[in-house]
């Protein structure tokens, strides 16, 4: 006995810890192709139970079958463990505690291999019925069943039961039925259905024996337990929840609010008013402002006529998103900061303290989040900052996002190797006469120079072109990027024939096959013209 309980307990390990694999140990039996449970019955009183049978379940394994039920006002598991037989079925007794409050429970089955499988049973109030005696009271909401039980009659005869509802709409419905007692006159698991429209007050249940003409009652209390759910649970601003309500009257209005806060901090009230359907139940949806502040809000259904409601609670929530183009920055360039999913209309605070030579300097900006809760703005990072990363934050009134930004010093530039420069086409000139001689130097460049052969988009570079030839002149100076794009500036040297240019690398210039970006020169001096290349880079 010892070593086949061990056993069972060894293969409930392996069943946990998923080591039964293909081409290991393999199970005998089969397993249906997805698990499957019933109940019988599928409604018990409180203290009563029902047979749960699972197919579908790993062969051979240990199966759990557990329910959450509300005991006296608090929550509680009943719990039951059972062995899988190889066939991959199983079944097994769930027991519900007496005072389990009346309402529908989820019962769940699963095993150690990840089957599971679900199915909802009724728990029903009691009303326990003896000759010759009165039971105390029990609750009974309207459209809902009670489960009743009666002893002291004479054994096999049939006893009639009956009781009178009124209505709220100044009627009343009768409910009668009949049932033959065992052999010891007694009998259990009538079920009776309180009208949908009772009104709520005390009602008595009386039994009465057709041959005997023993009677006993019981006393119904007719209440309503309105409930209402509100999905989803957690909510956007702008956005809409779904309110659904039940066990209301049946045709009662109702009136569906939500006390919420602007992001401003000013409150009001949402909601309208909606009809209940003949079972006492509603949809209906709620819009959420744009501008509502992130928290924790109740949704209220009040019958505008009785004093019934029910609330439910639920959130409103963002999860922004900040980012940074580009994440990596020199001092004095320009960082965007967008993101989304802050409230529609809400002010985004966008921040970053940056250490400088002079201590640390707080840059700012500001803006107004779009549809979607999408922003953008800019932050200009001193031209005096120190290379480190720093935090770049956006927040409003309904929360906050970060993002870290690398800062580095700008290098020491350094000059490009000049390739060969293009011959100039000779002019025209005059013979020089004899022992007369004329020295031009050629023009050209002495160097082209850029800082940085290797750029990200949004980020500046510089190039720098020295002419031959030590004066004021003219230049044509082009960009040429993968894309097609180009920049082009005409300008002129300073007096040493020196010329410079800091630009702006445009976004999605380079492509899935070439990152490289053309620099042309040219120079114009009379009709001499030189053209000169450089290249660099695009970090793609």
């Amino acid at each position: 006995m010892h070593r086949r309980l061990a056993l069972q307990a060894a293969l409930a390990v392996l069943i946990s810890t998923g080591m039964l694999l293909s081409g290991g140990i393999v199970p005998a039996g089969h397993v249906s192709a997805a698990a499957s449970l019933q109940l019988n019955p599928r409604a018990v009183p409180a203290g009563g139970h029902t047979n749960v049978n699972g197919s579908g379940f790993s062969p051979n394994g240990l199966a759990t079958i557990s329910a959450t039920v509300d005991v006296a006002g608090k929550s509680r598991t009943v719990q039951a463990n059972t062995t899988v037989t190889p066939n991959g079925t199983f079944g097994a007794v769930l027991t519900f505690p007496g005072g389990t409050q009346q309402g529908t429970y989820t019962v769940t089955a699963r095993d150690f291999a990840g089957h599971s499988a679900t199915a909802e049973i009724d728990v029903l109030p009691v009303a326990n019925i003896r000759v010759g005696s009165k039971a105390r009271a029990t609750n009974a909401v309207p459209t809902h069943r009670v489960w009743v039980n009666a002893t002291g009659f004479d054994p096999n005869e049939n006893v009639s039961f009956q009781a009178t509802f009124p209505l709220y709409n100044g009627n009343s419905t009768t409910v009668q039925r009949t049932r033959r007692a065992n052999l010891h006159g007694n009998l259990f698991g009538l079920i009776l259905t309180v009208p949908g429209d009772a009104s709520t007050g005390t009602v008595t249940l009386t039994a009465t024996g057709q041959t005997s003409k023993r009677t006993g009652s019981a006393t119904l209390h007719v209440i309503y337990l309105p409930a209402i759910s509100v999905s989803p649970g957690t909510a956007r601003p702008g956005t809409a929840v779904t309110v659904k309500g039940r066990d209301f009257v049946p045709g009662s209005t109702e009136r569906v609010t939500a006390g919420v806060t602007y992001a401003n901090g000013v409150t009001t009230t949402l909601g309208h008013t909606v009809a209940a359907n003949g079972s006492g139940a509603f949809t209906t949806t709620v819009d959420l402002p744009p501008n509502v502040r992130a928290g924790t809000y109740t949704m209220r259904a009040q019958d505008v006529n009785r004093s019934l409601h029910a609330t439910a609670r639920f959130a409103v929530s963002v999860k922004p998103t900040l980012s940074l183009s580009p994440a990596t920055i020199y001092p004095g360039q320009t960082v965007t900061v967008s993101g989304n999913n802050f409230g529609t209309g809400t002010t985004v605070h966008i921040a970053a303290s940056i250490p400088t030579d002079n201590g640390t300097q707080r840059v700012t900006a500001q803006t107004v989040a779009g549809r979607g809760g999408a922003y953008l703005a800019y932050l200009r990072v001193p031209a005096n900052a120190r290379a480190g990363s720093v935090v770049v934050s956006a927040r409003t009134v309904n929360g906050s996002a970060r993002a870290t930004l690398h800062i580095r010093q700008q290098p020491t530039p350094m000059p490009t190797a000049v390739p060969p420069t293009a011959t100039p086409q000779p002019t025209a000139t005059a013979t020089p006469r004899p022992h007369q001689s004329h020295h031009t130097p050629a023009l050209g460049f002495r160097s082209v120079s850029i800082w940085y052969h290797w750029m990200r988009p949004g980020t500046r570079e510089h190039i720098i072109a020295q002419s031959t030839i030590s004066t004021k002149q003219g230049i044509w100076v082009h960009v040429w990027y993968p894309n097609g794009q180009h920049q082009a500036w005409y300008q002129q040297t300073d007096n040493s024939g020196r010329w410079d240019k800091w630009f702006i690398v445009p976004y999605n210039s380079a492509t899935r096959t070439n990152n490289k970006a053309l620099i042309t020169f040219r120079l114009w001096h009379g009709k001499n013209n030189v053209k000169d290349f450089a290249h660099f880079g695009i970090v793609r």
